[in-house]
């Protein structure tokens, strides 16, 4: 019982967001546009089977992978990996969880596509695809910083102080949170489940899709390998996310450039998403 507890509290300890609610609700709403109509039917059914009547809308639908781990922690690993680095030269000893986000994405494609299962198996396979594929494509949720202080990372910049401001929401006080609010780019004034956010996200991705529409993104999005995916967000994290002075504000700079990398990468898991989808419900 003790190493059960000591495990769960471990887990909980690990337990890192990625996008907000509305970052991930946008990611939703513009994957459904871009569906064939075989997989907009699939789509819509698989919406209302297996959960409250509060989750029976896309982005809501897509924000249920949060809020169901905070009562199973063992699901916590699946929405990130943590491909460790170090900036001082030494050598990185820690290595990525089995089950982790790129595991949990090729697990439910698979089960999607699996038409023995039943729909109660689907529907859920079906929630958490919408939410880890945008998990995925979170910079901060591909790599975990070791240094002396934290040998085992810094659960991906959840450990590393910012003062926010240069339009930072006033709760980014991690490196992880400013990628969570896609450095600000994904604020809203409200919450999943509360009146209007559906609407909100529909704006949200309207700006996602204005910014980078699919034609310009056509090559990148034929990728559809979540392990390629992890890799270029850990580059963007290492060479530019990690440059924000630790404990400072980061810059005006650096916080447009942010917001222009976070608007892409939800363009990308979108696009993304609706091409897993489209293939799924063929």
């Amino acid at each position: 019982m003790k190493t059960l507890f000591t495990v769960c509290l471990a887990a909980l300890a690990c337990a890192t967001y990625a996008w907000s609610d509305s970052g991930h609700g946008a990611i939703a709403q513009l994957a459904y546009r871009h569906l064939t109509p075989a997989a907009k039917r699939n789509f819509d059914a698989l919406l209302k089977i297996g959960v409250e009547p509060r989750h029976q809308t896309g982005p809501m639908a897509a924000v249920w992978a949060d809020e169901f781990r905070s009562t199973t922690a063992n699901t916590g690993p699946w929405h990130y990996i943590n491909i460790h680095f170090r900036t001082d030269g030494k050598p990185v000893t820690m290595n990525a969880l089995d089950e982790n986000v790129v595991w949990a994405i090729n697990k439910f494609r698979k089960t999607l596509t699996d038409t023995r299962q039943n729909n109660e198996t689907r529907a859920e396979a079906f929630r958490f695809i919408l939410h880890f594929v945008g998990d995925a494509h979170q910079p901060l949720h591909n790599v975990a910083r070791d240094t002396d202080k934290t040998p085992e990372g810094d659960r991906g910049g959840n450990d590393f102080a910012i003062t926010p401001g240069n339009g930072l929401p006033s709760w980014n006080t991690n490196l992880h949170r400013v990628w969570d609010s896609g450095c600000g780019a994904f604020e809203l004034p409200m919450r999943g489940g509360n009146p209007g956010f559906e609407q909100e996200c529909a704006k949200l991705a309207d700006r996602i899709e204005k910014a980078y529409p699919l034609a310009k993104l056509k090559e990148e999005v034929k990728n559809l390998n979540p392990d390629s995916w992890v890799k270029d967000g850990a580059e963007i994290a290492r060479d530019f996310a990690y440059t924000a002075p630790e404990g400072g504000t980061p810059s005006a700079e650096y916080v447009q450039k942010g917001r222009q990398i976070c608007t892409k990468r939800a363009a990308l898991a979108a696009y993304r998403l609706a091409a897993i989808l489209n293939a799924a419900f063929k």
